[in-house]
């Protein structure tokens, strides 16, 4: 009878209870087999944690109370209904990073903001039943959830959920170090273009394309040819045939483009 209850609310029976059945009578009565079943039924991770760390109760008012729970939780799935889970997962490591001041990435921020999203939605598919009377305890639970709806809102303006890169918006300062990123990488590739298709370059080329090294655009200059292209060597091909070359006429622009990587 647990099993729906278990599947609908990852809030079980903790093993902090003084256990009234010893370890070898659990095992005679096979209840390792039904709480790995109960795990395995579970909507996520945080109730197949807390189905982990279950064991049989001392006090029959807590019994009776987890037997209201499943049976209301039972009713609940009877008519039709469905408690979303989509999103919910253990967040513990990113607050207590951020209970410390450090600095969450935005894949840690979306985690926190899927988390309050998922917490907001089965808030409201258990409040929904605030007048039925069957429900009690259910909508007792909805109400010890708090919606973060301005958290979710913060992160997903700011970060894209499906890339999980900062948007281009997230903020002014950003908007414009990453409008002079671009600007920047085309007036590189403008003049690393221009100086594939001139006559005197190209012979001295090993391949007619525009490379990265070391976060520098750069040119495969022959061997034979690194003294008839101005600039700085940053690498070399396998073959040792090619040198890839940073032309000096994109020297200040490379330093221009990390200068504002590094601010973005």
């Amino acid at each position: 009878r647990f099993l729906p209850c278990v599947i609908i609310f990852p809030v079980s029976v903790p093993s902090t209870e003084n256990p009234l059945v010893a370890p070898r009578t659990q095992r005679l009565l096979e209840l390792p087999a039904i709480f790995a079943r109960l795990e395995n039924a579970a909507a996520c991770e945080l109730g197949r944690a807390r189905v982990r760390r279950m064991a049989p109760l001392r006090k029959i008012e807590v019994m009776r109370r987890r037997l209201q729970e499943t049976t209301q939780a039972r009713a609940f799935l009877a008519a039709g209904r469905a408690a979303p889970f989509g999103g919910i997962g253990d967040i513990a490591p990113q607050l207590q990073r951020a209970v410390i001041g450090a600095l969450l990435e935005p894949a840690d921020l979306l985690a926190v903001a899927r988390f309050a999203a998922g917490a907001r939605r089965l808030k409201m598919a258990l409040a929904a039943t605030e007048s039925e009377e069957q429900y009690s305890l259910l909508q007792r639970m909805a109400e010890a959830i708090a919606p973060r709806a301005d958290l979710e809102k913060a992160v997903f303006d700011a970060i894209d959920d499906g890339t999980g890169e900062l948007k281009d918006d997230a903020s002014l300062d950003l908007l414009r170090a990453r409008k002079a990123i671009r600007q920047t990488q085309n007036s590189i590739q403008s003049k690393l273009r221009a100086m594939l298709n001139d006559s005197h370059v190209q012979p001295h080329l090993q391949d007619a394309f525009v490379t990265v090294r070391d976060g520098r655009y750069c040119l495969p200059v022959r061997a034979e040819s690194r003294n008839a292209v101005p600039g700085i060597v940053h690498d070399r091909s396998g073959s040792g045939g090619a040198f890839f070359i940073e032309p000096q006429a994109v020297v200040d622009l490379n330093n221009r483009l990390r200068e504002f990587v590094a601010a973005e």
